[in-house]
């Protein structure tokens, strides 16, 4: 073998190693450039996700208020229901008592004057 069928040997082999490491760094640079633009469009949907948790934050706290209103008027619904039913039963009680009354003295005017007027007012209310 002389020396310049060593040297067009190692030439190709050089030659070859050379195109093997460009091909390989042609692929590292196409993955890079891909890598790049993957990371653009992950900044760019985190970028959407904290403009989308600030409103998400605002609504969240703009229900709250609103829950709270709510609240208190249910509040304010359930302590008038509460007295109107207390005054209801207090109501009953007593037209219970005064109509007790009549029967336990039947003659007594007053009495009699007292359940005329609760029949006048239920049917008020009935005919309502």
């Amino acid at each position: 073998m002389s020396y310049e069928e060593i040297w067009k040997k190692a030439t190709k082999e050089v030659a070859r190693e050379r195109d093997c490491l460009n091909d390989k760094l042609n692929q590292a640079y196409e993955d890079g450039y891909q890598m790049e633009g993957k990371y653009r469009d992950m900044k760019t949907q985190r970028d959407t996700l904290i403009d989308d948790i600030a409103v998400l934050r605002a609504n969240n706290e703009r229900l709250e208020r609103e829950n709270e209103q709510k609240t208190k008027v249910i509040s304010l619904y359930k302590k008038a229901y509460e007295k109107t039913h207390k005054g209801w039963f207090r109501y009953k009680e007593l037209t219970n008592h005064i109509r007790d009354m009549k029967f336990a003295s039947p003659y007594s005017y007053n009495y009699i004057h007292l359940v005329n007027f609760i029949k006048e007012l239920e049917r008020e209310d009935d005919g309502v």
